[in-house]
Parts: structure tokens; sequence; C-alpha cells
């Protein structure tokens, strides 16, 4: 059956412009500094940093120490400088661009074709290599693995560093006349991609059940980190497996593209109301990271399991977002703020609200994740409803009723997680 990419889905404008991630609300917090006026403390990681600290303090129930150690330790890989900046520049520690070369010798940047001077390994069947490589990846650490003809609408017109406040323009070899470097950052920090690299293995870490259903408890923040540990492990570790075999690989965190217009074109879900990728088994809970390459690959397409329809009927996680942040009404072509991009019919997210909210938290926020309907215990797929959901869109509104006033929904405290309730 014919599916829609996901620029048909999302109906792009002829308008439509590739993002700027210094508008990204994360990098804004940092060089904005009319948004971050707004802040407790005009510095969003000050803010953040000192109301985590106050909290801890106080010993409010769920975000004291215990909690909040637990949720800093899960961020221990994902943030190590000069190491994992997949969250805040790429091309950079193990999310560099070219080989490691890790296991050639001190870290050679040779990959191990080349070390072992043989002719790289030949794609002669790309849909059984792309069964291989997804399951590689979920080998390698990754729950789902999906794969996609990369669309450049996705990719970043510029990067930006929040790391070193630097920026440039993400370029494609073909679009410049000048003789560059393929795979480099230039002097004036251009990236250049090869236009070779026409496929993205777009990666999905599940963010555990019960930690999340602690939100905004403290606790939750483990899924949190924990996602973006593993995505700091498992794209690089898969970025060089390709590169040892002779072809060119680009792993990703968030930088370097959008994730959820890349995860849906490779079939691992669709766009719900909370802005984010929903998965028909793991629900909003999958941290998700890519890796771009030029590896002969069968595309796997999107998917359709009748999330649209259903998020129409369905404002659950809005209710539930404390800042306010996820929208009540219909899809429109334009968001909120200057961090929205323009062009694509979808429900956009006010970043600038949820991010207010995460500073006075202390840490990160995941209630549109725990409310959403979609989310489910392990083992219990609900399989009638999704079934109804997939089918036809009439019983969506008693479905949403039913689903509100079940428990699983319900916020869990942090003491619930340690067993001790």
């Amino acid at each position: 059956m014919f599916m829609p990419s996901a620029a048909e889905i999302y109906r792009i404008k002829e308008t439509y412009e590739r993002f700027n991630q210094r508008m990204e609300m994360f990098c804004r917090s940092i060089w904005d500094q009319e948004f971050a006026e707004t802040l407790r403390v005009p510095n969003y990681v000050k803010a953040l940093l000192g109301r985590a600290v106050e909290q801890i303090q106080s010993k409010r129930p769920g975000h004291g120490l215990r909690e909040m150690a637990l949720c800093w330790a899960s961020w221990t890989i994902a943030a190590m400088d000069d190491m994992a900046q997949g969250w805040r520049s790429g091309n950079d520690g193990l999310f560099n661009w070219r080989p490691l070369g890790a296991s050639t010798g001190g870290h050679s940047g040779e990959p191990l074709w080349a070390y072992s001077e043989v002719e790289r390994e030949e794609i002669k069947d790309p849909g059984l290599n792309s069964i291989n490589i997804k399951k590689i990846a979920v080998k390698m650490g990754a729950t789902v693995a999906g794969v996609a003809s990369l669309d450049r609408r996705w990719v970043y017109s510029h990067w930006w560093s929040r790391y070193t406040q630097r920026s440039g323009r993400v370029l494609f070899s073909d679009e410049t006349r000048e003789d560059l470097p393929l795979l480099t950052e230039l002097e004036d920090g251009r990236r250049v991609i090869p236009s070779s690299m026409r496929y993205v293995i777009v990666l999905g870490f599940e963010r555990g059940y019960e930690e999340i259903s602690t939100s905004p408890d403290s606790v939750a923040g483990l899924g949190t980190g924990m996602g973006y540990s593993m995505m700091a492990f498992t794209a690089p570790t898969l970025a060089e497996y390709i590169r040892n075999l002779g072809y060119n690989a680009i792993p990703a965190g968030n930088d370097t593209g959008l994730s959820v217009p890349m995860a849906v074109d490779a079939g691992l879900g669709q766009l719900g109301r909370n802005g984010l990728l929903v998965h028909p088994e793991y629900g909003p809970r999958l941290a998700l990271a890519k890796v771009i390459t030029d590896m002969p690959l069968e595309p796997d397409g999107p998917i359709d399991f009748g999330l649209t329809e259903f998020c129409e009927a369905c404002d659950i996680c809005a209710k539930n977002c404390p800042s306010r942040a996820i929208s009540f009404g219909e899809r429109s072509f334009e968001g909120p703020t200057v961090s929205n991009n323009p062009g694509a019919l979808k429900w956009y997210l006010d970043a600038e609200k949820c991010m207010r909210f995460w500073t006075e938290l202390g840490e990160d926020c995941s209630n549109c994740l725990r409310s959403c309907p979609f989310n489910v215990p392990p083992g219990k797929g609900f399989r009638l409803s999704r079934w109804l959901i997939r089918q036809t869109p009439l019983f969506n509104g008693v479905l949403k009723n039913m689903v509100e006033n079940s428990s699983h929904i319900m916020k869990k405290t942090s003491a619930w997680f340690y067993g001790e309730e």
C-alpha cells in the first residue's frame, strides 16, 4: 500500500525553508538574551541547576537528593565534554563526521577496510542490507530502527554549538561550485555532506514506562538521561561499523537535522499533538538519533496507525501540560514562536512556555509522555482499542474518554518507583 512521505503528510509549502539549529529552543536559551530575561535566572543552564539545588535543599517529595542523583547520573555519558556532543553541536567527540578508528590503533581515524588494505564491502542487496543494519542497530543498543531516503529539507541549514557558540552553514557537496573536501568542517564553519549520502538510519531508544510514570518527579529524568546516553553509545558505534566497511556515516543526536520527520519517513511512528513521535508500541517514549550514510539501503517508508485522527479527538496531553505549551486547537502551518519552523501542517509546541516551566521545576518534564493514551505498560498493548483506532475514527472520542478515566495515565510518585507504596 502506498504511503505518502513525511513531507506529503505535513503538506509542506513551497515557502518552507530548512531550519537553522540556532533557532532551536535550547540554543536560543543561551544566545537570546531577550528570552533569557524571562527565566527566573537569565541563563537557562544556571536557572535549571540553581532550581535543582533549591529543590534538593528543600527536600521536596519527588525532587530530593535521591531522585535528583538518579536523574543526573543517567546523563553521565551524554553530558561528557568533548565526548557526546550529539545534543549540543554534532561533528565532535563520538559524533564526529569522520572515522574514529578506535580499534585500529590509538584512535587513528583509519577505518578497518583501509587499515586492512582491502576493497570496501560491496552491497549487492540493499533490501537485505537494510534488514541486517536494523538488526545490528538493535544489538548495539537501539530499541527500534528504521531506514528512510534522506529528505534534505529535514537537514539543518546551519549548525550552532551550545558548547562553543560557533556556527556555520550545512551544505551538500552538489550545492557549492567550490572544490570542497567532503565530510569536513571548513575554517569558516561550513560543514559539507557528500551528495551521495542519500539514506538515514533512524534509531529509537525506549524511555522506561515506570520512570516516566512519575513525571514531573525527578525520577522521570532517568528515562530521558538514559535515552540520551544510549544515543551517545549506539549512533557512533553503528556509524563506525558502516565506516569500517568502506562507507561514509554521520552519527547524530539532536544535531544535524530534525529527528521526528526523519523517523516518520523511516516508519517508526507518526507525529502527535504533543509534538513528539508516537510509536504504535512504545508511544511517545522514544528518544531519537540517526545515522546519515551512503551505504546502499532500501527505505522502509511511513506508517499510519490512525494517530492523527485520534489526536484530533484527544487533548489529554494538552490538559496535562503544566506550562500549557501544547495546543488544544487544530493543526496549522505556523507556530507561536520563532523556534517553530513554519510551512508544515502540524501541531506546534510553544517551546518557550515549556522551557520556562523546566527552569521552575529544576529539570525536564515528561507529562506529555506520561499522559499520552499510547503510553502503556510493557505487555499491555490495549490491542482492541489500538485496532479500533487504526480501523476507524468513529470511536476515537469514546476511547479518549475511556483512557482519560483509566488509571494508567495517572501520575505515580517516586516512592512508587522505589517500591515504597
